[in-house]
């Protein structure tokens, strides 16, 4: 199977949009294949700004995300591996995701998509070792906290 994450960014994307939100994205700067201006990482990532008016000739597709944004006034092409991409949320409230570590393993995914139906496929993705959580609650609702107490 693909990997969930490009999947899952574009409907929060969306989620994020509707709401007449801000949506931005974190990203590991240090993950193979990333173009971004390295004088704005800090700590190894870096959190962009991906909001309509704030980038330009933005492609959202399975395997990376690529359009051009103004740092200093300067036009920069950015472009990001999708699993380079570790979490997404508004700007505003908080809301969104932080996506697990995993490995998207390409060449497996294409052999799991043939009809051949032989053991020497191996699993498209899989999970890292790590001492972070798989899922991690970014903001709670509010309002359903204040309802379950009435």
């Amino acid at each position: 199977m693909t990997p969930s994450r490009p999947y899952l960014l574009r409907a929060l994307y969306n989620w994020i949009l509707d709401n007449g939100m801000t949506p931005h994205i974190v990203i590991d700067a240090n993950y193979k294949g990333v173009v971004v201006p390295r004088e704005h990482v800090e700590d190894g990532q870096i959190i962009l700004s991906v909001a309509p008016e704030s980038v330009h000739a933005m492609e959202m597709k399975n395997h990376y995300i690529a359009f051009a944004a103004r740092f200093s006034g300067v036009s920069r092409d950015i472009y990001l591996p999708i699993m380079s991409i570790t979490a997404i949320y508004a700007e505003e409230n908080r809301k969104g995701m932080v996506f697990a570590e995993e490995v998207y393993d390409q060449e497996s995914n294409s052999n799991t998509n043939s009809h051949k139906n032989d053991n020497k496929n191996t699993t498209s993705v899989k999970k890292l070792k790590t001492s972070r959580p798989a899922l991690k609650i970014v903001a709670s609702n509010p309002d359903l906290e204040n309802k379950d107490k009435k």
